[in-house]
């Protein structure tokens, strides 16, 4: 037999209980305690132990080696015990250490997840802060574009009011000269109404005038006619005896006899033709 040799002997014997270290292992040339103490048909008989050697014809040796054997059987019976309880022990432990694993697994695994979640978060962000990159460089260009937009705009609306500046002196001399185009229209045309008013008065003058002269004519015309009757009738008389008798005032017989004395006794006096027959 021999015996093993443990550190946590003196551990082990001092809690009470059995140890694997307690028991006395046969060794391999020794039948082991389940053949000898078994009752199967199958065990071995006793020629062939005694052929093995196992077994010696002395009884008195076989008692005692039955005995010896009997107390292998206790020691691998509490063998078996503190194997049972060691088995049970680190099945606990076992048990203990699979839930600890398990535990620990969990947490790897939540641990995995969160940092699947945080690199998925990452990702996200790295997304978000590109596209939020790409977009604020959008918007620099955009920027920029507006902004010259906003100085051409600028330069634009410059000219425009330089433009309408000149436009609009442009159209103030116009409608100055409008204004003074129109009040010498209104000039004129008040001076036109004054002129017909003018006109119309003076037509209904004139046609007033024109009947008086007509009628003046008509009372020349008929005083000619008379003139030229009696002159007619004066050319065979004597003009100083004529004078005489219708008493003419002293000189005009003298003047009347110088306008009339040069003249032909057959011509009318031009001075006599104060209007000529219509």
């Amino acid at each position: 037999m021999q015996k093993r040799d443990s550190g946590d002997h003196c551990t082990r014997a001092s809690s009470g209980r059995p140890s694997l270290c307690d028991v006395d292992v046969p060794s391999e040339d020794q039948p082991s305690s389940q053949v000898l103490r078994s009752n199967n048909i199958d065990a071995p008989p006793t020629r062939e132990l005694q052929r093995q050697g196992h077994i010696s014809y002395d009884a008195k040796e076989w008692t005692g080696r039955n005995h010896k054997y009997k107390q292998e059987v206790v020691r691998y019976g509490n063998f078996a015990l503190a194997l049972e309880a060691e088995v049970n022990k680190l099945e606990q432990q076992f048990e203990a250490e699979s839930n600890e694993f398990r535990f620990l697994c969990e947490q790897v695994e939540a641990a995995r997840q969160e940092y699947e979640n945080l690199e998925a978060a990452y990702k996200q962000e790295q997304r978000e802060k590109e596209d939020a990159e790409r977009a604020l460089v959008m918007a620099r260009r955009r920027r920029d574009s507006q902004q010259k937009k906003r100085e051409a705009l600028k330069k634009d609306v410059r000219e425009l009011m330089k433009n309408l500046c000149k436009t609009q002196e442009e159209a103030e001399r116009k409608y100055i000269r409008y204004l003074e185009a129109w009040s010498e229209k209104q000039r004129v045309l008040q001076d036109t109404q004054r002129i017909e008013a003018e006109r119309q008065a003076l037509e209904k003058t004139s046609e007033g005038g024109l009947r008086e002269v007509q009628k003046l004519e008509e009372s020349i015309m008929g005083i000619r006619f008379d003139f030229q009757q009696d002159w007619s009738d004066a050319k065979e008389i004597d003009v100083t005896g004529l004078l005489r008798v219708t008493k003419s005032r002293p000189g005009e017989e003298n003047w009347f006899a110088a306008r009339t004395r040069a003249m032909p006794k057959t011509k009318i006096p031009i001075w006599t033709k104060t209007m000529s027959p219509p």
